[in-house]
């Protein structure tokens, strides 16, 4: 399943878009820039409540399927220029990130 099958399906909004539109190989859920450099998989889907810049920096890096901003958090535009710019894509939803995740279980992600 890719960003865009994902987003029909819960009606999460696509906030940045890209043509690569990868499939979803896993999920990671973390706060702590450090921590998902460290520890998210190539492929994963990463929730998180971070919304400024870095956040992008760090999916591209680790080669990230894409990123959920989790708890409706307002996402600044350079995060959303970054993102179009490095080719990755945001959903963004009010769910908390616990919901997020039962909603990817139920999908099969």
């Amino acid at each position: 399943m890719n960003i865009q099958e994902v987003a029909a399906h819960t009606g999460w909004q696509i906030v940045a878009e890209s043509q690569l539109n990868p499939k979803i190989e896993g999920v990671f859920v973390g706060d702590l820039l450090s921590w998902v450099m460290g520890h998210a998989q190539p492929g994963d889907l990463w929730i998180t409540v971070q919304a400024h810049a870095n956040i992008v920096a760090v999916a591209s890096l680790r080669e990230l399927a894409g990123i959920v901003i989790a708890h409706g958090s307002e996402i600044e535009e350079e995060t959303l220029q970054s993102a179009k710019d490095e080719g990755v894509m945001i959903l963004r939803t009010p769910q908390s990130a616990a919901d997020c995740v039962k909603a990817l279980a139920t999908l099969g992600i």
